[in-house]
């Protein structure tokens, strides 16, 4: 896939939902629908992403767009993606939560953990394990790629809005652990974060809930541009796989010091910075700017190591993303050289 490497729509023709929040949602004609409280998929707990590159809209005959006329989307994704922060909090489990009430009429279990770069999902399995829920009035969500062995609900069975329905996971075809979320409306894929067809044009308003209770909207807003990986690298960082070099805790004297970043939302003419320091003072300071809008965007920096080798002891590695002069986001990283 793309820079976002998300999964493609998917094979089970629903949608997911998330946690409860106190606003009701509205049907995108205006009136209230079956589907009300809709908030987002996800229970709140350490570990877990702001939704990222996952709006979906793609304009046939257009550069992909997402609601607002954006990047964080790719071609033809129908779903928003929410993904955890790293393995750790993938391990320790983030759990999944329908949106609003509802019947569980399908679910899917038994399906590893494995990313596709590792193992091929089988054919017609794209969304891994999952849970359909339909919310009555023609109200659809289904929840994908979550994890093997978690899913709590059975169809047949009524759940309320902010029932833990499973965790996320790795499941189907699907290259790190998130929860694709779906929903649908008289069969039509509809867009939660303006509560329209997916077909419909974007618009550049900001003043919009969507489907989210209000409280969440404002979150997802503000969740835009994020720093969501970086690390010491103890060799080349491979864009396709970036977060290999995030252990990277024991640097050797005699290679190249290197940070790596991974930026969600990124826009053109935004600042990353690389700054890293050692025993003896600075080591390395540059900067890069952006060159386009990007859903996802890999870089790196760092110097070679002098005649000698670095002296030992510990390094510190600061990422700093800045907009028109103002800090957007920043990680710390250590890391000991060893003698």
């Amino acid at each position: 896939m793309a820079a976002m490497a998300c999964c493609r729509a998917p094979a089970w023709p629903c949608k997911a939902a998330g946690p409860h929040h106190d606003r009701t949602a509205r049907h995108p004609a205006g009136r209230r629908a079956a589907f009300a409280d809709a908030a987002g998929p996800l229970r709140r707990a350490e570990g877990v992403r702001r939704p990222e590159a996952a709006r979906p809209r793609s304009r046939r005959g257009a550069a992909r767009e997402d609601y607002r006329c954006g990047s964080l989307t790719t071609d033809a994704h129908g779903g928003t993606d929410f993904r955890v922060v790293d393995e750790a909090a993938f391990v320790t489990g983030v759990p999944v939560v329908a949106a609003a009430a509802g019947t569980v009429v399908r679910r899917r279990d038994g399906e590893p953990d494995v990313s596709v770069r590792t193992r091929a999902f089988a054919a017609g399995r794209d969304a891994g394990n999952g849970v359909v829920i339909d919310h009555g009035d023609g109200w659809v969500t289904q929840y994908s790629h979550l994890r093997a062995g978690s899913i709590t609900v059975e169809p047949g069975e009524r759940v309320a809005a902010g029932q833990a329905i499973g965790m996320v996971g790795l499941s189907g075809n699907t290259e790190y652990p998130h929860l694709h979320f779906d929903v649908r409306h008289a069969d039509r894929p509809i867009d939660p974060f303006d509560a329209r067809p997916l077909t419909a044009a974007c618009a550049r308003s900001r003043g919009q809930t969507g489907l989210w209770t209000r409280g969440l909207a404002a979150v997802l807003d503000r969740a835009t541009t994020a720093i969501i990986g970086g690390g010491f690298a103890t060799g080349f960082v491979d864009p396709a796989h970036p977060r290999a070099a995030e252990a990277a805790t024991s640097l050797a004297t005699t290679r190249p010091l290197l940070l790596w970043s991974e930026v969600s939302g990124g826009r053109r003419g935004d600042i990353l910075r690389f700054a890293i320091t050692g025993p003896q003072g600075a080591i390395f300071d540059a900067q890069r700017p952006l060159d386009g809008d990007h859903l996802l965007w890999m870089n790196f920096g760092g110097k070679k190591p002098p005649p000698r080798g670095w002296p030992p002891g510990l390094v510190r590695g600061e990422i700093t993303l800045w907009r028109d002069g103002t800090l957007i986001g920043d990680r710390t990283v250590t890391a000991r050289i060893d003698p």
